[in-house]
């Protein structure tokens, strides 16, 4: 199987992800959800759940492989997606990971550490990191960061918008 389950964002592409849910994917690699390689990805109001990766990156890897990728999150959710090593998200290399208004807790790492976070990422600010371990550096704008807190949220379903979604 190849990385990217439900996304592969290949050289030379971007992707903008707005009021959607990326859910149920899985792939015997990396990004589970979606692969990023060396490209932009923009997504707003987004919900990445359920997805698994064998490898890193349950619900994104994004691979710096020296083309700058840059990953750009906001209002976003990631929880319940599942990998070897960052059960949530993977930055490889340089961080052009950046979250703002951003849940990512309650995902699983099979390794036993880094089950939300791996690699070195960037707030904007207001963000809510369940577990924030040795596995993770987070720069930036801290001003209403949570951290190593359980975000308590409700399976996923539809709570009143037109996607799927984990209430609070």
């Amino acid at each position: 199987e190849f990385s990217g389950g439900g996304i592969f964002n290949n050289a030379g592409s971007s992707t903008t992800l707005i009021n959607s849910t990326i859910s149920n994917n899985s792939t015997g690699q990396s990004g589970g959800g979606m692969f990023n390689f060396a490209n932009t990805v923009n997504a707003v109001n987004t919900t990445f759940s359920g997805n698994t990766a064998l490898g890193t990156g349950g619900a994104m890897d994004n691979a710096n492989t020296g083309n700058n990728p840059i990953v750009n999150l906001t209002n976003c959710t990631i929880t319940a997606n599942q990998a070897g090593q960052g059960g949530g998200m993977l930055q490889f290399g340089t961080s052009n990971t950046f979250f703002r208004n951003t849940i990512i807790a309650g995902n699983i790492a099979t390794s036993g550490f880094a089950p939300d976070l791996r690699g070195t990422f960037n707030s904007l600010g207001y963000n809510l990191i369940g577990v924030a371990d040795g596995n993770v550096t987070i720069n930036g704008e801290t001003t209403g960061n949570i951290t190593n807190q359980t975000a308590r949220l409700a399976p996923l379903g539809f709570y009143g918008g037109a996607t799927l979604t984990h209430a609070l």
